[in-house]
């Protein structure tokens, strides 16, 4: 046996419009289901009656609100877990359900809230009973430690049972809307997990395309090199060619060789003051440079592109000279490592050695070590230190 009733005496629309307020009786006493519903869902008449003795009487008729309660009625355990079924089924869950502990022939209460959790772990339980077939430890050791599960006492305060109504049916609507936060913020957090996840992959691809860029402009920017130095010095070649002058042609033909050892030297040995020597000897004479002095400790033998080296040293020289100082080429040598500093006596941008930096980076990463970048009050100073 089975029975809806819903109280029209709500205090409108707005009161219960966002509440669930499905109650399921699972009691073998149809006496309990008609005392529930009295409590939650006065018929109608009450409130005539209310009205009738505020008229007889002159006393103003007392304006309750009532939430709309659905109370839904199983006389046995079985009954009320398909019950429980067709509800959670059609998404329209029980919030609340008052079990009775003893239900002969069938299920008792404790089973039978088993089975309701099994298909709707949210419904809060209330447990009615008049006896101690269970003590709360043998409760909770067969249910387990639960939040959503009260003892009623038979027979119970209408107060009791009001205030069991309204806080437990609140309770499911809190936990649903928790969850339902809880959910949101789980796939607002894996979304952005996967942005993040995307634009990590971007910022890599950009990265791998700057390296792949300044390894292509270093290379053009050798290639530039070299070819201008051809141009600026085929008219001392055809000179000296013409005057048969060996000498002058050496000495024409010096800074070819050298630019195009910056192009395709392999790796190989350089002495670490000779090949400040030779690339302060370059810049000098062929990029323009004067203010320029040196600086030599003790030498070391490097294993690198003896090019590449040549070519930052003259590439950082050439990007200080944006700073209007004087340029300071050093070399020292420490225990564990080989310096080559270059210096400048006035600030100068970034950007404007970025080249040299770049170049001389690769050099250092080729045979070990690291770059030292420094702006130091009105110094600025790269210093290329190599592993020996």
């Amino acid at each position: 046996m089975s029975a809806v009733q819903t109280s029209p005496n709500n205090s409108g629309p707005q009161a219960t419009e966002d509440r669930n307020l499905r109650i399921l009786i699972v009691d073998d006493n149809h006496m309990i289901h008609e005392d529930i519903r009295k409590i939650l869902a006065p018929e109608a008449q009450d409130d005539e009656l209310s009205a009738l003795e505020a008229d007889l009487f002159g006393a103003p008729a007392p304006t309750v609100e009532r939430f709309e309660f659905k109370i839904d009625s199983a006389m046995q355990g079985q009954e009320g877990l398909a019950m429980v079924e067709k509800a959670t089924a059609e998404g329209r869950p029980y919030a609340l359900a008052f079990v009775d502990l003893r239900m002969p022939p069938g299920w008792d209460g404790v089973e039978t809230i088993g089975h309701l959790w099994r298909v709707d772990p949210d419904i809060q339980v209330v447990i009615c009973t008049a006896y101690s077939d269970y003590t709360w430890a043998e409760t909770i050791e067969r249910l387990g430690r639960r939040d959503n599960l009260l003892i009623l006492k038979k027979p119970f305060d209408v107060t009791e049972v009001e205030q069991l109504a309204h806080a437990l049916t609140e309770r499911w609507e809190l936990v649903r809307r928790t969850r339902t936060n809880l959910n949101d913020l789980s796939r607002i957090t894996n979304e952005q997990g996967r942005n993040l996840e995307v634009a990590n992959a971007q910022l890599q691809r950009a990265r791998d395309q700057v390296v792949e860029v300044e390894r292509l402009l270093c290379a053009a920017h050798q290639r530039e090199s070299a070819g201008r130095v051809l141009s600026l010095a085929m008219p001392d070649i055809d000179e000296a060619t013409q005057n048969r002058d060996w000498s002058a042609l050496q000495s024409a033909l010096e800074p070819i060789q050298q630019a195009a050892m910056c192009v395709t030297e392999p790796v190989g040995s350089a002495d670490v003051n000779a090949a400040v020597a030779s690339a302060v000897t370059y810049a000098t004479r062929h990029l323009g440079l004067t203010d320029v002095s040196t600086d030599f400790g003790s030498s070391a033998i490097l294993r690198c592109p003896v090019g590449d080296l040549h070519h930052a040293i003259v590439a950082l020289m050439d990007g200080f000279r944006a700073g209007g100082g004087s340029i300071l080429v050093q070399t020292h040598r420490e225990p564990a490592a080989a310096i080559i500093r270059v210096v400048s006596t006035a600030p100068v941008p970034a950007e404007s050695f970025t080249l040299g930096r770049l170049l001389a980076e690769q050099v250092v990463a080729s045979a070990g070590g690291d770059v030292r970048v420094a702006q130091d009050g009105p110094r600025c100073s790269v210093e290329m230190r190599f592993s020996i």
